[in-house]
């Protein structure tokens, strides 16, 4: 499904988080049932405007085309961890389920995850900035589900 504003009103009509992930499955769109179980939520509180829903499409400031995310990394010991954003940051993110559109966020915090035995990666607690009308399920997300900034 090429028209995003399409899936979101086929989402709409989606009775159960098991139905979304089908949903994005069946147009290419990744998205576990955590996520499902949020945007489910979101969505279910209420319909959205046809204004809001010219504004899903792109995140806060309708940031929408070619990805643009940090490189994923890891580090073999915690204490070496990078962190590229400090909590007040405001960040575009790639919510799971809208691939090349964002989301605008608040960076709340920041962890350093141990992934596997000598493997750490930076993690960052992201929230939704008041008035960004993009579904959006608040959560760790790692560097490269975050616009890099500038571009």
């Amino acid at each position: 499904m090429d028209n995003i504003k399409e899936l979101f009103d086929k989402a709409k009509d989606c009775e159960t988080a098991e139905e979304l992930v089908a949903l994005a499955k069946e147009n290419g769109y990744e998205l576990d049932l955590e996520d499902a179980e949020a945007y489910y939520q979101e969505i279910s509180e209420g319909e959205l405007a046809d204004e809001e829903l010219d504004n899903v499409a792109g995140g806060q400031d309708g940031c929408v085309g070619d990805r643009k995310a940090y490189r994923y990394k890891t580090w073999s010991r915690k204490e070496d961890v990078e962190f590229l954003f400090q909590p007040g940051d405001h960040v575009e993110a790639y919510p799971p389920f809208l691939g090349e559109h964002t989301a605008g966020c608040k960076v709340v915090s920041m962890y350093a995850n141990g992934i596997r035995q000598n493997e750490w990666r930076d993690e960052y607690w992201l929230e939704k900035d008041p008035g960004c009308s993009t579904l959006f399920a608040k959560g760790y997300y790692t560097r490269d589900r975050i616009q890099v900034q500038g571009k």
